[in-house]
């Protein structure tokens, strides 16, 4: 009986021992993820259906994004700076009213985490086809109403207090170090931030310099051809005014169309700056702007 009641006591402790070991693990910290945006009244892209999101997570995190795009699921991943600022870019589709934006982080030994947006195609492209549905509909139904002023203003007004609430969103920024803001504040949701201003004859001289990044110039229209194999694309030539110095730009047809744009015109365009991607005539040229709007 003793040996018995000695084996019993021994298997309770070794049990009690298992299970508080077992007790002591602690469970893994969570990820944590903020995205810039949440607090405005509506996440608008800009006028191309670009959206750039940001936000910040763990330092080095890996973060994974998903987004619809013209109902086909596109997905990416970036990585967060070592002080967890995070960004990339999406692109709505033109008859596309809006999207969920899912972002999932997991920074190392923590668990992953995950949030999603709702981002509103305000491009104008979408906003033309909008209206011209919204046409159609009511010729349907026999009325002859057309979009009343207070709908317009009611776009007009979210608009500002979208740019209100993001001018005091950036202003905060201002009390981090200059390291990290210059950095950081490039990629802020404000879209009229994107492009920097630059001379035509700034680019031309040194496209390696811009290529890559958006800018904003202006030039006059010297040539006007279309893209072989793609009607939709023209190509635009732009001089400096002087026809010293030109470079190709890839434009819509139909941007072109609708701003009435031929040669002559002085326009002004906002894109991406490229170097040797286009082919004319057998020759790679240095420069090329992807251009996202133009105008007079």
């Amino acid at each position: 009986m003793h040996k018995k009641a000695m084996s019993s006591i021994l298997s309770i402790l070794l049990l009690l021992s298992i299970l508080t070991g077992c007790g002591s693990n602690k469970p893994k910290a969570t990820t944590k993820l903020s995205i810039d945006g949440t607090h405005l009244a509506e996440i608008a892209t800009d006028d191309s259906g670009f959206y750039t999101v940001t936000g910040e997570t763990n330092p080095n995190a890996h973060v994974n994004y998903k987004f619809d795009k013209s109902k086909q699921i596109r997905s990416g991943k970036t990585k967060a700076s070592s002080k967890g600022h995070f960004s990339f870019l999406i692109k709505l589709g033109d008859k596309q009213k809006s999207s969920v934006v899912t972002i999932k982080v997991q920074a190392d030994s923590k668990k992953a985490y995950d949030d999603s947006i709702l981002v509103t195609n305000y491009s104008t492209t979408y906003l033309k086809y909008a209206s011209s549905i919204s046409s159609k509909d009511r010729k349907a139904s026999n009325k002859s109403t057309s979009i009343s002023e207070s709908k317009k203003s009611s776009v007009s007004k979210r608009h500002s207090i979208e740019e209100s609430k993001t001018s005091s969103y950036l202003s905060k920024q201002s009390s981090r170090d200059k390291a990290a803001n210059a950095v950081y504040s490039s990629t802020k949701p404000s879209y009229r931030s994107r492009y920097k201003r630059v001379s035509l004859d700034s680019f031309i001289n040194d496209p390696e310099h811009y290529n890559g990044k958006d800018i904003k110039t202006t030039g006059n229209v010297s040539y006007i051809q279309h893209k072989p194999n793609d009607r939709t694309i023209d190509y635009v030539i732009l001089n400096n005014g002087d026809y010293t110095l030109g470079t190709v730009t890839e434009v819509e047809t139909e941007k072109l169309h609708t701003h009435h744009i031929s040669v002559g015109d002085k326009v002004t365009i906002k894109g991406s700056g490229l170097t040797k991607t286009v082919k004319l005539n057998g020759k790679t040229l240095r420069s090329d702007i992807i251009v996202d709007s133009i105008s007079q």
